[in-house]
Order: C-alpha cells, then structure tokens, then sequence
C-alpha cells in the first residue's frame, strides 16, 4: 500500500510541475505563516476582548500535537541497514523476508549473486536525475515509473 501511496504522490507531482514553486514556499515558510496567522487570531481576540483563552490555547494545543505525533514516528520508522557497516562486523548474514530465509552466506557471496545494485527512481526531474546518475557512471534505464539505476558498489 505504501508503494502505491508513493508513486500515486508522484504520479501528482508530475502532473502539476506548476505547483511546485507553492508548495516549496510553503515548506519553507509554512511554519511561519503560521505563526504569523497564530498571531493575528491572537490579536482579533484580544480586541474583541472574548475568546483570548481560546487564542490562546491554540499554540500550546500545536506543542501537544507534536509532542504526541514523535513518538509515533519513532515507533513507525523502519530500520535500514547499511551492508558496508554489517560488512564490518558480522562474518555472515541472514536475510528473511516475510518470516522466511531468502539467503544466509557471506557478503561477498551475496554481491557474487547481484554483482550490480539496482535501485528504482522516482522523480519530478527524471532528466537531471539521468544525467547526475550518469555522471557517476551508472547505468540508467527509463522505466514505466521512473528511473532503474545500477552500477558498482562502493564502500563509503
């Protein structure tokens, strides 16, 4: 479901390159705006001399919502492990999916099965992201939903 969620989101983005500049003002300034329309509620109710406590309640209602939403965060991110660190302290690997043992072996054996990593790209600039992959001398391959790129792997 996340997948489809995340080219669906994508599928939008391209559609409508003529919303991009808004929507990256307001994630640049959003916050700002909004505490600038914080601030004008605040100061319309405190004028009309009713509703300041709702005014201001309304800031420590945004800390709270933020408060609750880290954790949730923190419980919903998934883990990502970097091979080249597990490469440095584990001898061998185990790797399931779905509660099963896909392959089990070394690193180098699993790099000797898929010599060349490919990863699928998707972008509002498929173009710029071709010819940065490209740059980097790897391979880039036009696909019905983005970009498949492969090339060497490197350790950092």
């Amino acid at each position: 479901m996340a997948d489809r969620i995340f080219t669906t989101v994508n599928a939008f983005a391209r559609a409508t390159p003529w919303l991009h500049g808004v929507l990256l003002g307001y994630a640049t300034y959003g916050v700002a705006l909004f505490a600038v329309l914080l601030g004008c509620g605040w100061w319309i109710a405190r004028q009309r001399g009713s509703g300041m406590p709702s005014a201001l309640w309304a800031p420590v209602g945004v800390l709270l919502a933020v408060a609750v939403n880290q954790p949730i965060v923190a419980v919903m991110a998934e883990p990502r492990h970097d091979m080249g660190e597990v490469e440095q302290i584990c001898d061998d690997v185990t790797i399931m999916r779905t509660g099963q043992v896909v392959y089990h072996g070394s690193i180098t054996a699993l790099r000797a099965k898929a010599p060349q990593q490919a990863h699928e790209i998707v972008t509002t600039d498929d173009d710029g992201a071709a010819l940065l992959a490209a740059a980097l001398g790897l391979q880039v391959t036009r696909t019905d939903a983005g970009l498949a790129v492969r090339g060497p792997w490197r350790r950092r």
